[in-house]
């Protein structure tokens, strides 16, 4: 390939926004760590609370990613301001786990989201993961993780989510590889 066709791709795709950066730092960081946590190192009681800023450039981001464009989430809305897509939270509530490490392996099963009021773009969400289950099912290792997310600022409950997990997709009894 010639030196002018690399150059073209590169000038095609544009630099990293800071929060992009952050995230990718922040990705890299958690994947140094010890990522060797599944079923038996998660606690039964475990639960981890995080909050986050939701900015407009995050939900552009997530809204390109998702191609779901709609004028609502970048001005105003019946709301007042603009607001936050649905499942924007849900992408934001797989890092229930992050305290453990990054988990590499882990495979989601499946999510039930319950909207309770729209969240406006610029709100401090507080994200409260509390493990629901730990069981067996086909001999792999499954856990449910219950979410609450609520306006940091005022304790309002705006959103649940229930998550599952397969923990260790091994079976039980395979060797690790």
């Amino acid at each position: 390939m010639s030196q002018a066709v690399d150059a073209r791709r590169a000038a095609a795709i544009p630099p990293l926004t800071e929060e992009q950066a952050r995230r990718r730092r922040e990705y890299i960081q958690r994947l140094k760590g010890d990522s060797s946590w599944g079923f038996e190192s998660v606690p039964d009681d475990f639960e981890h609370t995080w909050e986050r800023t939701i900015t407009p450039e995050a939900v552009r981001l997530y809204t390109d990613g998702v191609e779901e464009m709609n004028p609502w989430y970048e001005s105003e809305s019946p709301f007042g301001k603009a607001i936050v897509p649905p499942f924007f939270l849900s992408r934001e509530s797989a890092h229930c786990f992050d305290p453990l490490g990054p988990g590499v392996g882990r495979v989601h099963v499946s999510h039930e989201t319950e909207l309770l009021e729209p969240i406006l773009v610029g709100t401090t969400v507080r994200l409260k993961a509390k493990v629901g289950r730990k069981y067996f099912k086909r001999d792999r290792r499954y856990i449910d993780v219950n979410i609450d997310i609520t306006d940091a600022a005022t304790g309002k409950l705006l959103a649940r989510e229930k998550r599952s997990v397969i923990a260790e997709y091994r079976k039980m009894g395979e060797a690790s590889s």
